[in-house]
């Protein structure tokens, strides 16, 4: 049997894609989204090897202590969710991430796996 640990994260924050064009153009300047980040860990038994809480607290400050903020929102420049997804992935690897969805406004977005 697998068994995973799911947490799950909203932050605020601002990124733009300066090579967009046309009718997407605007996305060319700053924008700002509520960040939905689902994680998924494996564990390998059903006792709380991993807390949900503060794994998604270590998360958190994962985003503190390597992105600029302005005010409230991180500040991620040119990423996209699936950049985000794959920086998290790639910081998370020795806790047995699985994969990293992120959701700009909990709608669409990005996945990535190990």
């Amino acid at each position: 049997m697998n068994i995973e640990v799911i947490t799950y994260n909203e932050i605020g924050g601002a990124h733009r894609w300066p090579n967009a064009d046309g009718e997407h153009s605007y996305l060319n300047h700053f924008h700002r989204h509520i960040f939905v980040i689902e994680c998924r860990f494996a564990v390998s038994h059903a006792n709380r090897e991993i807390e949900i809480f503060d794994m998604q607290e270590t998360i958190n400050q994962y985003f503190i202590e390597n992105h600029a903020q302005f005010h409230t929102i991180f500040d991620f420049d040119t990423k996209s969710c699936e950049t985000i997804a794959d920086e998290i992935i790639n910081a998370f690897s020795e806790k047995n991430i699985i994969s990293c969805t992120v959701r700009e406004d909990g709608r669409g977005g990005a996945c990535a796996w190990r």
